[in-house]
């Protein structure tokens, strides 16, 4: 996972246990040097991160006590390897016995303030070093802390257990009732740890998730024609998914407790949270949007849609949060209340255009996000792009949404189950379009309107028919234009790696009828890009091996 997975651009902290490979560890300098946080725990990745320290064996799973902060006198099991930088016992000597004296001079201090550790590259880099506690048995350093000098990373390496619960000793005989006595003090020495040295908010919430029922919004014809499709597939008025357990509740019909795998679907009632007039007076298609599944809090909207059978066409859910919403490559995505997020199943002709060209289907989706704000009128000059592939930003450097498509193949059919979100009202956990549009009225001295949700979805619903439309009837060359004109790539210098690794500067020039990006080397050979798949950044580490 360490290679595979685009991990580094959305951890918020990186916990390592136990061996580490030396070139894994080189992956993992690399994030604390890019500033990311680092927890280490018992692992000789410190070994590799601070090379000054040495392993020595000290006894394994004894009991040592440390002191940090107010905290004094806490036992904790203890590594059964010891990283040193200052022996004060005699059993620290043994590995420099046969050492020059000059070389422990020159490889130990008594309190070591920095060291310097060079990267992959070769680049040079200091990380400013700490000792916080150490053990009152041997005198090592237990705890230590890790900086990147004038940089943002950081890190903690401890040596003593602090993710060890008492009762998983309980094999070791008077070992657990130590450890139960510190047990509360070790636990608040690693929230402390966690906030002070690598600034995490360690605030819990002790509110259990509360889950809604759904509510299913159309026209009455609608509804009955898809319940009609599904029933041989029902029992007892369910529809059970691979994820998930859809229960169609009808007037008269008591309603399941909705839970991570029960939701129940209210078929005549109304949500308070959603206006539906405002909804459908917007939407002008035919089929996308025309059935909508809209939750208050449920547990992913691409739950619903997948698995078999298959839904309908054009078919939406609407959550307004979500417990395990997803995002690219197995990670999650975050929304709270402000969130715009919708998941649309999307049935296709295999041989159709877009059936031929599916993988440009992401990029239909984002321009659709971006044509609902900026092709609503007054709202052209609010900086809203694409970024290859599938994100949206305001401006060149922010954030604000992304598309997931996860798609199979039924017969001559293309079942693409379609997932989006978009920061629209929330400005945390970065900024979001309505932050914008007050900035440009702060700006302009102008006068827009902040978008609602229903009026925006209804909109972004209605750009998807429409470049679906167009794409079916001229294919991809009728809407590359349109991606050109909002996306931030034109002519931008990359960096690219051939399938040995070779790297050279490319500039790209646009995308291809799949939608894979297209970049000119300086030898002028036209060459097609794709991600290495190992950054969170699809647009780092872009690989080519195929030319024209």
């Amino acid at each position: 996972m360490a290679f595979k997975s685009p991990w580094t651009g959305s951890t918020t902290l990186l916990v390592v246990c136990g061996d580490v490979p030396a070139h894994v560890s080189t992956v993992f300098i690399r994030y604390l040097l890019q500033g990311g946080r680092v927890l280490s725990v018992c692992s000789d990745f410190l070994n590799m991160a601070v090379p000054l320290f040495g392993t020595v064996e000290v006894q394994e799973q004894a009991v040592v006590t440390i002191s940090y902060r107010r905290w004094s006198s806490v036992q904790l099991l203890h590594h059964q390897h010891c990283f040193h930088s200052s022996p004060q016992h005699k059993r620290f000597s043994r590995e420099l016995e046969n050492t020059k004296d000059t070389d422990i001079r020159s490889a130990v201090s008594v309190e070591p303030t920095h060291v310097e550790i060079v990267d992959e590259y070769g680049g040079r880099h200091r990380l400013d070093l700490k000792i916080l506690a150490t053990d009152d048995t041997w005198g090592a350093p237990s705890l230590l802390s890790a900086r990147v000098h004038q940089g943002k990373g950081s890190a903690v390496f401890s040596q003593v257990h602090l993710e060890r619960d008492p009762r998983e000793c309980f094999t070791m005989a008077g070992i657990t009732s130590k450890l139960s006595i510190s047990n509360e003090a070790r636990l608040e020495i690693l929230r402390d740890l966690l906030s002070t040295e690598l600034c995490l908010d360690t605030n819990m919430s002790t509110s259990a998730t509360s889950y809604s029922p759904a509510y299913f919004l159309g026209r009455h014809e609608l509804k009955q024609t898809l319940i009609n499709k599904l029933r041989p597939h029902m029992e007892k008025q369910e529809l059970r998914r691979s994820q998930l357990t859809i229960q169609f509740v009808t007037s008269g019909m008591t309603a399941r407790q909705p839970d991570d795998d029960v939701l129940p679907l209210l078929m005549s009632a109304c949500p308070l949270t959603f206006s539906t007039v405002k909804y459908f007076e917007a939407l002008k298609t035919s089929a996308i949007g025309r059935l909508v599944i809209y939750c208050d809090v449920m547990t992913s909207s691409m739950k619903v849609t997948a698995g078999h059978p298959p839904l309908v066409h054009g078919i939406v859910v609407l959550p307004t949060q979500q417990t395990q919403g997803k995002g690219r490559s197995g990670n999650s995505w975050l929304s709270p209340l402000g969130c715009a997020m919708f998941t649309t199943q999307l049935h296709i002709a295999l041989s159709s255009n877009l059936g031929q060209h599916l993988t440009f289907l992401q990029h239909l989706i984002a321009i659709a996000v971006v044509q609902a704000v900026r092709e609503h009128p007054g709202y052209a000059d609010i900086p809203i792009h694409l970024k290859w592939p599938n994100d949206i930003y305001v401006g060149t450097n922010i954030k604000i949404g992304g598309v997931i498509v996860e798609a199979t193949t039924i017969g001559s059919e293309i079942i693409a189950n379609v997932g989006c979100g978009v920061n629209l009202s929330n400005s945390n956990p970065t900024y979001c379009i309505n932050d914008a549009v007050r900035q440009h009225n702060k700006e302009y001295k102008s006068s827009l309107c902040e978008l609602d949700r229903e009026t925006f979805l209804a909109r972004v619903f209605n750009s998807i028919e429409e470049l679906i439309e167009t794409f079916q009837a001229k294919g991809p060359g009728a809407v590359q234009h349109i991606y050109y004109k909002y996306w931030l790539h034109s002519n931008a210098t990359v960096t690219v790696q051939n399938e040995h690794r070779r790297t050279e500067s490319a500039v790209i020039i646009g995308v291809d009828n799949y939608g894979f990006l297209e970049a000119q080397l300086v030898s002028g050979t036209i060459i097609t890009l794709q991600p290495d798949g190992n950054s969170f950044n699809m647009m780092d580490g872009l690989i080519y091996s195929k030319l024209h």
